[in-house]
């Protein structure tokens, strides 16, 4: 069994670092982390999905992942809500990730 807050170490750096060679130096927005659940079994994928409250063309990178995951399938949401004149967007990153070992 793999329990996902054990990953956490190498999750936030590889976030951080997927991060900021994708969006360059600060990113001058908020960024939300989620997965889909906690313990997942191996060999068993599990959804990291990454929520940016602006507009941000550029992918994520998601190379830096690649030493602790699999990193499987890729898809991206666009939103933008026009609420009382006020524009706000927001870009959401799904990847199916599949842990390489335990830990």
């Amino acid at each position: 069994m793999v329990k996902i807050r054990n990953m956490a170490r190498p999750l936030q750096a590889a976030l951080f670092i997927a991060l900021t060679v994708c969006f360059g130096a600060p990113v001058a927005a908020n960024v939300l982390a989620t997965v889909d659940r906690t313990t997942v079994e191996l060999n068993e994928t599990f959804v990291l999905k990454l929520t940016v409250d602006s507009q941000i063309d550029a992918e994520p990178n998601a190379a830096a992942l690649e030493k602790d995951f699999y990193v499987g399938s890729r898809s991206q949401i666009s939103n933008t809500t026009i609420l009382n004149g006020e524009v706000q967007r927001s870009r959401t990153w799904s990847f199916a990730l599949m842990a390489k070992h335990e830990g």
